[in-house]
Formats: structure tokens, C-alpha cells, sequence
């Protein structure tokens, strides 16, 4: 059916009873949407998209609840997650929320998703890093998909996904990002992150050679915990697919690690993910994996750094996520190299002498 009742909304007054009607007569067949409310949620968390929770206020039918998802095109947003749904969902070997509908409107140029809503879920916070328990829960899930998809053929033929078996970046881009960073937030480096900031073009093809080698699996490409829900406050459910990607499974461990946890629960959440991912019969070359890991690693840090230095914080909640981002992208730098020395030597950097105004002590 392909009628003005199902075009794409573009604002919460779009979302009427015809048109819920409308684009969910497959899914809930005796709902006439008579009485319900469309209440906005996710503000802050979703930054490229509206969220929406349409909620039915009576008790006839079997539709209760579900989120509606809106964005422009013409944003950073894409259609990737359409694509998702559309030929992943389900599948994907983690918890997603079930799809009701999707459709992109070339024309308007605009995109909606009609998903599962968890109302019993706790919203993952990207200023609060994950306790063991919880990051192990995480890390188990993540193994699945990793696992699910090795080296899955149906990946290649997925043209909409991106590879980023290695990731190439030009020297222009480097250079305009990395002088936009430092100008701005440079004085949140220390010696050390510094370094790896000043020779991110050597730490990239570095980082590319380590991971060079890892098989490809689906990625989550905007892992981090606000894309993080925990159904009854334990199951992990992840959200925002709109950058999956294709490549090696470190690139994903590596924000998880790094990032997303509190550094002290490190090897347990990693043995999560060890365990979960030879629970399924599959072998996991540990000592490899843990090479990968620094490669990712140095993604993971350009990434925040030369990645995020374009961005414009609009809120004080925007600003306080730069500002802890980068952080944790120091200590994490620390934390590897703390454990792994080679990590600078094979990047080619001489290590910190004792001068360095390591950030962790301030």
C-alpha cells in the first residue's frame, strides 16, 4: 500500500490515527488507534533523528506501545538504518527492538521507523561507564553478533554496508581535523595522546597493518551507551543502526574496553566476551585478538579526536560529553600502554619519559 496515509511524517503532529492505522494494519489488524499519545523522548540521545513514544490509552486491541523514529535525510543519518531493518533486524545475533514499519521518502527527503519500545528499559548514559556485571552483559551479546556474522557471505552482498576492513583516511582530512582539535581542546592532551595526535597518519597505517589480518563480521558503527537500552534493567538491546559497517570485531571490543567501561573491569568483561564467543564453537585466537585490540584502539582515539572536532555542542549535556569523551580516550591510551609497551613501539613513537604531564593525575 502505497497511499498518502503512509507517507513519512515530519513532525509529531503527522502521526495521526489514520495514518498509524495506516502503515500498522499488518502488524495489529483490530486497532482503530482511536485514543493515544505521542510523547517525545530520547532528547540529548538521539542527536540526528526525533524519537517519539506513542502510547494507546485503552484496552481494546493488542497494540500498547511503540517508538516512532523521524529524521531528514539531508542529515548524517542516511538510510543505513532502513537497510538494517530491512535486510538484517532480527538476524543480527544481539537484542534489536522488532520493526512495525519503515520507509524513506525520496522526494521529502525524509525517513521513519516504527520500532519496539522497551518501557521497563534503562537508558544507557555515555557519562556513566559500565560495572563489570553490567559491561559483561554487553560484552556477551556483542560476541554473538561478532560470531553470527564471521565471515558471513551475505555481508558482501550488502552493498549499502560500509567496509572499514582498514580505514583510510587523506592527509588533508588529518591535518584540517587535527588543527581544529588542538586549537580547541589540545590542552586536554598530555605528552603521550599528543603524540599519537601529532603522527596519526603513522599511527593509522599502523593501526590498519594490526587488524589487517582479522576476519570481517557486522559492526555497529555508533557503539556507545547512549545507542544502549537494558530491557528490565539487564538485557542489553542496541539501537541506532544507521552506520553498520563491515570489519574486523576489535573495532567494536575496543569502545567497549575503552570506553563504555570502567577501566578496573577490563579482563572481566574481555573473558565475557572470550567465553561467549568460543561458547559458540568458534575459535578465537586470543593473542592476535589482543593486537587487534591496540590497532582499534588508535581508531577509536582518532576517531574521538579528529572526529569529533567539527562538532558544535548545543547543550550543556553535549559539551559534558566532548569533554569526558576525550578523557577517557587518555586514560584509555595510558591503560594500553601500561600493559602493552610495545603498543608505542610498534606505532614507532619513543615512549613517555618521566616528564609527562599524564592528565590521569590531574
Amino acid at each position: 500500500m502505497n497511499t498518502r496515509s503512509t507517507f513519512v511524517p515530519s513532525n509529531a503532529g503527522e502521526i495521526t490515527a489514520e495514518w498509524l492505522k495506516a502503515v500498522l494494519a499488518k502488524r495489529f489488524p483490530n486497532d482503530r488507534f482511536a485514543n493515544f499519545t505521542v510523547e517525545r523522548i530520547g532528547e540529548g540521545y538521539g542527536l540526528a533523528s526525533e524519537i517519539y513514544r506513542v502510547a494507546k490509552k485503552d484496552d481494546n486491541g493488542s497494540f500498547r506501545t511503540a517508538v516512532v523514529k523521524l529524521w531528514s535525510l539531508d542529515g548524517s543519518a542516511g538510510v543505513g538504518e532502513v537497510n538494517f531493518y530491512r535486510h538484517i533486524g532480527q538476524q543480527a545475533g544481539v537484542r534489536v527492538p522488532h520493526c512495525y514499519f519503515a520507509k524513506v521518502d525520496r522526494v521529502t527527503r525524509r525517513a521513519v521507523l516504527i520500532l519496539e519500545d522497551f518501557d521497563d528499559a534503562v537508558q544507557g548514559d555515555c557519562l556513566r561507564p559500565l560495572d563489570a556485571a553490567m559491561g559483561a552483559a554487553v560484552a556477551r551479546e556483542l560476541a554473538l553478533m561478532h560470531v553470527t556474522w564471521r565471515g558471513a557471505s551475505k555481508l558482501s552482498s550488502l552493498a549499502w554496508l560500509i567496509d572499514r576492513t582498514h580505514w583510510p583516511r587523506e592527509k588533508e582530512w588529518l591535518e584540517s581535523r587535527r588543527a581544529l582539535f588542538l586549537d580547541r581542546y589540545g590542552d586536554r592532551l598530555d605528552r603521550l595522546t599528543r603524540q599519537i595526535l601529532d603522527q596519526a597518519e603513522t599511527a593509522l597505517l599502523a593501526a590498519n597493518q594490526r587488524l589487517s589480518g582479522a576476519d570481517k563480521t557486522l559492526l555497529h558503527g555508533d557503539f556507545h551507551l547512549d545507542n544502549l537500552v537494558f530491557a528490565g534493567g539487564r538485557e542489553p538491546v542496541l539501537l541506532d543502526w544507521s552506520r553498520c559497517l563491515v570489519g574486523p570485531a576489535a573495532y567494536n571490543l575496543a569502545d567497549l574496553l575503552f570506553v563504555m567501561c570502567q577501566e578496573a573491569c577490563f579482563d572481566e568483561v574481555l573473558a565475557a566476551y572470550v567465553d561467549s564467543f568460543t561458547g559458540r564453537g568458534q575459535s578465537l585466537d586470543q593473542a592476535a585478538l589482543i593486537e587487534q585490540l591496540g590497532g582499534a584502539l588508535v581508531w577509536v582515539f582518532i576517531r574521538g579526536t579528529c572526529g569529533v572536532a567539527r562538532w558544535e555542542p548545543s547543550s550543556e549535556r553535549e559539551k559534558q560529553l566532548v569533554n569526558f569523551g576525550i578523557q577517557r580516550l587518555v586514560e584509555a591510551v595510558h591503560f594500553w600502554t601500561n600493559r602493552h609497551p610495545e603498543f608505542i613501539s610498534v606505532l614507532q613513537f619513543p615512549p613517555p619519559g618521566p616528564e609527562a604531564d599524564s592528565l590521569l593525575d590531574k
